[in-house]
Formats: structure tokens, C-alpha cells, sequence
């Protein structure tokens, strides 16, 4: 059975490539090709915790509730049989799994390893893999702007080899933009010649298009496929302040749990914070993943992309802060926060209009947002300095 995996990187457009497969499970069933549920229904991020050190733990195992190595151990089981279970009622010549935890969570060889060992034992014994390659510094910027909205609380992101206080494990961003061990590494379990570099900007692009770029990369077949709504999650730079100042109120997890508190905070920032001017890479940010990453590009340039002067186009980051329009800045907010308003009237108990709405029936306090958009509206000069502040 011929086994195609999807690895990422991050931020290289992965969730367009996730959901499009899902949209398309049907059509791709059809014609001899299947899509895993049992590894994760859209994203396959399942897969990648069948690999994991016994003592490995992230907010993967925490929303599995996986806290002992013995719950990690029988969860890896339980999923290997559900897999084959799926494997032997499909009847497909092909598997394709997609998930960029692949690449950012397997971070040595034996677990890549343990991976190829998960797949040989559902009867799946090499595999290709495809992985999309971003500029370091882009990536960056585009991961931090993804942890806030998962929750983190400090600026970003950090130099690639210093935390330099932001919060932030530069062994993390190391490893997602360091593209030349990501293809050793995985050369080295899967074989020389089985691992296939794409390179994520839109001239490189089949057609101009990633998903099209995709399809000819996979070998999917010609079909009438349907394909995704495209839309910007990306929070602007002025919902990105603001938020990541409000997950230091209302972290993501309390206590190794996810917070039920948190409720729909993203959809509210989403919903009015996207549409601005995004935030500026620092030049001297920028110039430190150029220079640290040289060499790892240049081996990459040189063994799968000879025909190119560089393997990612050089350019010059923006100098200065971003300038906000203070006119635009107060409409977002006062549009977001009413909305909140809104909907804390709406949720209070029929009758009891002339009470204030139990603080459990909203996904965070109003009181600590009030803090948190007075205190941005400080710092940038909209709203005067105050001892109260």
C-alpha cells in the first residue's frame, strides 16, 4: 500500500492543503485514495503523538488528556488499531496523511523512526513525504502572530538564537525553519530520494495556486475537485498588541488544562482585527534569520533547486514602527467590545435585567478587557497617562 505524508513545515499553508483533502475524502475514496479520519479528521495531528518519546507531553496530549507515559502508551495502541481498522475497511491502494506537527514535533530521528515503524505496522512500509519550505524570517513573523493567537503573552518573535524576553524557545523556531535538517532527518528514515522539497511562494506555485501546486506534487488524479474558500486568519498588527496582551488575563491553559474561560476570544479579534496594516518584520529580526539560516539554504538551493540564484529572493524589512490610524484603532474597539456588551445582556437570566450578568457566562471578564484596550490605548499615545492607569 503506497503511503504519501504531508509534514508541513508550519505557516506554508497547511490547513488550505487539510481541508481541501477533507472536502475532497469522497472523490478521492473513489478513485483508490484515502484520507484518514483515525488519525484526525482534518488535520492529522494524531499521527505525529503515535510517535512520541513515552515522556513527551505538549498541548497535544494535554487536549487528549494523555498525563501518565502508561496513557501515552495505550493511546499510541488504541490508535494503531483504529488505523488498521480503517485501512482494512477502505480497500484503497493509497494513504495520505497531512499534518505540519510532523515535522515541528518529530524533532529526531527516533521518532521519525517510531513513526515509520507506526506505518510499517499497519501495513504501509515506505512512504513518501512532502514538505513545503518558507523564508525563515516570514515564518517567524507568521508564528508568532499563529501563537497569539493561541495563546501567548509576549512580543515576538524571538532572534533565532536568543529568547532575547519574549517568551519564546528559539530551539523551536530552529527547528521549523532550519530546512536542511528537516530533509536529512527524514532522508535518513525514509530514504534518499523519497523526500520531495517544495518551496511555498506563489512563483513557485503549479498554476500560480498552492493547492494545485499540491495536487502535482501528491500524483492525485485529475479530477473535478472542490476546493476551499480562501480567507486571512492573520491578525493585524494592532489586534495582534492587543491580544497578546489580553492571553496574559486569560491564558489558554490553567493548570495544564485548557481554560473554559477563553470561549470565543479569538473569534472576536478575528472577527475585527484582520483587515489592518500588518505587523512590520524588524530589520535587524529579519537579518539575524538570514544570516543564521545561510548556510542551511544554500545546501538546499544547490540539491534541489540548482536553477535558482537563491533559494529564497532577498528583500529588505520595513525600518520604524507601525503607524496606526488612532480613528480606526478606537472604531475597532469600540466595534469589538460592543459586540461583547451585546452579548452579556443577551445571556442574562430572564427577569434579572437590573443584575450584572454571573462572570461565568462569558468567556472573559469585561472588566479585565477595559484594562487591557485602556492599557494598549496608553502605550500608543490614544489615551492620556493616568496614576489610575
Amino acid at each position: 500500500m503506497e503511503c504519501l505524508l504531508h509534514i508541513g513545515t508550519d505557516k506554508t499553508g497547511t490547513t488550505s492543503i487539510q481541508e481541501f483533502l477533507h472536502l475532497n475524502r469522497n472523490r478521492l475514496a473513489d478513485r483508490g485514495t484515502l484520507f484518514t479520519r483515525s488519525c484526525g479528521e482534518i488535520n492529522n495531528h494524531f499521527l505525529a503523538v503515535a510517535a512520541y518519546d513515552p515522556a513527551q507531553r505538549d498541548d497535544l496530549t494535554a487536549n487528549l488528556g494523555l498525563q501518565s507515559d502508561n496513557d501515552l502508551t495505550v493511546y499510541q495502541q488504541l490508535l494503531q488499531a483504529r488505523l488498521r481498522k480503517e485501512l482494512r475497511g477502505a480497500h484503497a491502494r493509497r494513504v495520505v496523511f497531512s499534518s505540519e506537527h510532523l515535522q515541528s514535533r518529530l524533532k529526531t530521528d527516533r521518532q521519525v523512526e517510531r513513526l515509520c515503524q507506526f506505518l510499517a505496522d499497519a501495513g504501509m512500509p515506505s512512504a513518501r513525504v512532502i514538505v513545503y519550505l518558507r523564508d525563515p524570517a516570514d515564518l517567524a513573523y507568521s508564528l508568532h502572530s499563529t501563537a497569539v493567537k493561541s495563546g501567548h503573552a509576549g512580543p515576538g518573535p524571538c532572534r533565532p538564537d536568543s529568547e532575547d524576553g519574549t517568551g519564546y524557545d528559539p530551539a523551536y523556531f530552529q527547528n521549523v525553519c532550519d530546512h536542511r535538517s528537516t530533509i536529512q532527518r527524514w532522508e535518513r528514515v525514509f530514504g534518499t530520494g523519497n523526500v520531495l522539497p517544495r518551496l511555498f511562494c506563489r512563483e513557485s506555485f503549479v498554476g500560480g495556486d498552492l493547492l494545485r501546486d499540491f495536487i502535482a506534487a501528491a500524483g492525485l488524479p485529475a479530477l473535478a475537485y472542490q476546493f476551499p474558500t480562501q480567507h486571512n486568519e492573520a491578525l493585524d498588527f494592532l489586534g495582534l498588541e492587543i491580544m497578546r496582551r489580553f492571553n496574559a488575563h486569560v491564558p489558554a491553559f490553567v493548570s495544564g488544562a485548557p481554560n473554559p474561560l477563553r470561549g470565543k476570544a479569538y473569534g472576536w479579534f478575528e472577527k475585527y482585527f484582520t483587515d489592518g496594516e500588518k505587523q512590520h518584520q524588524a530589520p535587524e529580526i529579519r537579518q539575524a534569520y538570514v544570516a543564521f539560516f545561510r548556510e542551511s539554504n544554500e545546501w538546499v538551493r544547490q540539491r534541489f533547486f540548482p536553477e535558482l540564484p537563491e533559494l529564497f529572493p532577498a528583500r529588505s524589512a520595513k525600518a520604524g514602527e507601525n503607524g496606526v490610524s488612532t480613528d480606526r484603532m478606537l472604531d475597532q474597539c469600540a466595534a469589538m467590545l460592543a459586540e461583547m456588551w451585546l452579548e452579556m445582556q443577551k445571556n442574562q437570566p430572564k427577569g434579572r435585567e437590573e443584575e450584572a450578568a454571573p462572570a461565568n457566562l462569558l468567556p472573559f471578564g469585561m472588566t479585565r478587557v477595559r484594562k487591557t484596550v485602556g492599557n494598549m490605548l496608553r502605550r500608543v499615545g490614544i489615551l492620556p497617562r493616568s496614576r489610575a492607569a
